[in-house]
């Protein structure tokens, strides 16, 4: 690991293994080329799909993020196959809820249980640890689990069959004597040899700066780099997975929000929940907004990962109750361009409006909102400067008074 992630300093754990601490880890530095067909697989959106098309909402490709630099441990650990399975069976390792979930075809599967039993090198995965020693995938999800079904003897959930369906090894050579077999077919020393290969793990604690836990997205997203890369929200609903995702899950399919987006069923990239995320989180925190964007919706799930349910029903029904007064007063698809986006930053600002002010709504409300859409920065928005914390302050500010005064 030194060459790819800098200079460390090593340090002997509580059990004699070696860790790195690695000092002020630059967030621009590749961790790691994940290998084809793992974190995100060969999955991506069908031909008869649509995507919804979003002008501006890409603020997060704005290449300055905060902080520059963390202050990580990283440590490899040598676990067995078998002690790998039990820390899934007991809950100790989580596998992300990804939406395109196990990808991996039984012939793809087979031969990495087939290369454990020749002894031939398999690719490391990457961990999240926390202070309770939990752990969260952050790559590697194809390989552990297509490890944990083989002992389960079969498939979980997932895109090329029903779920529970038998797994045995196919692909590979007929006259291989573990052609056909389950875990539980073969021979007892295979079993044996089989849970005790070792599966290089890369143990991940980030020590500061706490950063709202923005560590681990910026890692998952530079080791997502094979197959279909995940989108920014895909990345959140693996990292920051609880209440506050559920509530983004249930309230994108709010009708009224399908009506604004003029699009009648959920993207299949979460680029409808990133926008949804980009609403509740600048109506609530608009004005302690941070540049990039990408950083301050993700500090925004982080540290509102599981709130208490008066806040989850407070939102739910703000939500609802916006999204319902935009559409009985500007229309479906209100803040689209001539060529069909949708404008992510007239969006936002008149959300936050609507808002702020939702029992005192203007009779000519719709005609303003169309002198907004004339006026800087929505007629002629800057990419670069569009997510400058003044900028989105300022705009959020600037919609308020010309809607409500």
């Amino acid at each position: 690991m030194e060459s790819q992630l800098g200079s460390h300093e090593e340090s002997q754990d509580d059990a004699g293994g070696t860790a790195s601490k690695l000092h002020m880890l630059p967030v621009d530095l590749h961790l790691h080329e994940g290998p084809q067909d793992d974190v995100g697989g060969t999955g991506g959106v069908s031909a008869d799909s649509v995507a919804l098309q979003v002008e501006d909402a890409d603020e997060g490709k704005n290449s300055e993020t905060t902080p520059r630099k963390y202050d990580i441990m990283c440590m490899p650990a040598d676990y067995t196959l078998g002690e790998l399975y039990d820390m899934w069976k007991r809950g100790i390792i989580t596998i992300p809820k990804f939406q395109r979930g196990y990808v991996w075809t039984p012939k793809q599967a087979s031969r990495l249980i087939e290369s454990f039993i020749m002894d031939l090198p398999v690719p490391p995965v990457f961990l999240m640890t926390d202070k309770e020693e939990n752990s969260l995938v952050i790559d590697g999800m194809q390989r552990l689990l297509t490890v944990f079904y083989f002992f389960d003897g079969r498939y979980g959930r997932n895109r090329w069959q029903e779920p529970s369906s038998e797994f045995r090894i196919v692909g590979i050579n007929k006259s291989n004597e573990i052609y056909g077999k389950r875990f539980e077919d073969l021979p007892e020393h295979i079993q044996k040899e089989l849970k005790s290969q070792v599966l290089r793990s890369i143990l991940i604690r980030q020590l500061s700066p706490d950063a709202g836990g923005t560590v681990a997205y910026h890692i998952f997203e530079r080791l997502n780099t094979g197959g279909t890369v995940l989108s920014e929200q895909e990345i959140r609903n693996c990292v920051y997975s609880g209440r506050l995702n559920d509530l983004l899950h249930d309230i994108n399919g709010d009708k009224d929000w399908r009506k604004i987006l003029g699009k009648p069923k959920p993207d299949l990239r979460m680029v409808d929940i990133q926008l949804a995320l980009r609403c509740m989180a600048l109506a609530r925190s608009g004005d302690k907004y941070q540049k990039p964007m990408k950083d301050f919706l993700s500090r925004f799930m982080h540290d509102m990962r599981n709130p208490a349910d008066d806040i989850i029903q407070q939102e739910k029904e703000r939500f609802g109750e916006v999204c319902r007064s935009i559409v009985d007063r500007l229309g479906e698809r209100p803040f689209h361009n001539p060529r069909g986006a949708l404008r992510a930053p007239l969006l936002d600002a008149v959300f936050v409006a609507f808002a702020r002010n939702a029992g005192d709504i203007p009779e000519d409300i719709k005609k303003r909102v169309e002198d907004l859409k004339e006026s800087a920065p929505y007629a002629s928005p800057s990419r670069e400067s569009s997510a400058d914390a003044s900028a989105v302050r300022n705009r959020l500010e600037a919609a308020s008074k010309a809607l409500f005064e």
